[in-house]
């Protein structure tokens, strides 16, 4: 008999990161400078925007990711999952260079790392689809948690289950669960997979 694999996909920032990003003055003083709307992704716009916006968002992401903070219980649910046997992936819009930055700083570890680098970014649900691709996990026996509409976005066209941390930022997202603290997917990932 072959054992079920699960898994559990994260966003980083917001998510994993303590959420100072969405009031953050650099970044919107970055998107003011290259005319992308406050609620706008970046990156999806970089394409029409000249490579000194392609460095100064690189530069960014690099100082953001060495200056992060984890989200409490971040430590203590990847030992949990890991020690359970299951899968763990990391899911940004972020370059792998930020989320490997993010990593080696705070000492913590993925099955595995997807970026805007490897796939599509959220919402496309191509990042999370290959995630479980490569971990051999059906739809099913994963979750995402995320923060923001891309990562509801993202599971929903993906099939997968999603948990929102819940934020100021995020109460316009419909049609997801909520939840208050990361510690929480330990009890929730056992009930769903149950």
């Amino acid at each position: 008999m072959i054992a079920t694999r699960h898994a559990v996909l994260f966003d980083m920032d917001g998510t994993l990161l303590e959420p100072h990003l969405h009031n953050n003055p650099e970044l919107l003083e970055y998107k003011q400078r290259w005319g992308i709307a406050t609620n706008e992704l970046i990156v999806p716009s970089l394409g029409r925007l000249p490579p000194e916006a392609t460095t100064q968002l690189l530069d960014f992401e690099a100082k953001i990711a060495a200056t992060s903070e984890l989200r409490a219980g971040t430590k203590e649910l990847l030992a949990i999952l890991q020690t359970r046997g299951i899968k763990t992936a990391l899911v940004t819009n972020n370059s792998s260079l930020s989320a490997q930055t993010m990593c080696e700083k705070h000492g913590i570890a993925f099955d595995l790392v997807l970026s805007r680098d490897e796939a599509s970014m959220k919402p496309a649900p191509d990042m999370l689809l290959k995630a479980l691709q490569i971990l051999e996990v059906r739809v099913r026996n994963a979750i995402m948690v995320g923060d923001t509409q891309p990562d509801a976005g993202a599971a929903q066209a993906a099939g997968i289950v999603c948990y929102l941390l819940d934020e100021p930022y995020n109460k316009e997202i419909l049609g997801v669960q909520r939840i208050q603290t990361l510690l929480e997917i330990k009890n929730i990932f056992e009930q769903v997979m149950a």
